[in-house]
């Protein structure tokens, strides 16, 4: 089924989610934007840098949990990143979802020193699967 060979039957079961982050960037001209710009696809790949390099799909097996980042849009006014978070056990499932939650807090936090009243935020749905 998910990965096995043809007629192999899985009777195991994961803790899965789908997380959204949707940046708002802010555009101006670029001869003018020097400390107004926010690119949106700068913040995105900053996120994207502060998810564990070693916890995905390409260096994870079995039984060990990850963090995939499964499709990104992005422009510089806006981005929308979708990621998938797995893990067999429900704790280190737990930890990954509040960690995925921590992320967009920590951008939010530095990038609102920087806009101060501009509503920017980073914006964060989770789908439990």
């Amino acid at each position: 089924m998910d990965g096995g060979v043809l007629g192999e039957l899985q009777y195991e079961s994961f803790n899965a989610a789908q997380i959204t982050y949707k940046i708002t960037g802010v555009s101006v001209h670029p001869g003018t934007a020097k400390g107004k710009m926010k690119n949106a696809n700068m913040i995105a790949a900053e996120l994207a840098s502060l998810f564990p390099e070693k916890e995905v799909p390409e260096h994870t097996e079995g039984y060990e949990g990850f963090y995939l980042l499964h499709n990104m849009q992005a422009r510089i006014e806006e981005a929308e990143m979708v990621y998938i978070i797995r893990d067999h056990d429900r704790e280190k499932f737990l930890a990954r979802k509040k960690f995925a939650e921590e992320v967009a807090a920590k951008i939010n936090e530095k990038n609102m020193v920087m806009l101060l009243n501009m509503n920017y935020m980073i914006d964060i749905i989770i789908w439990v699967m």
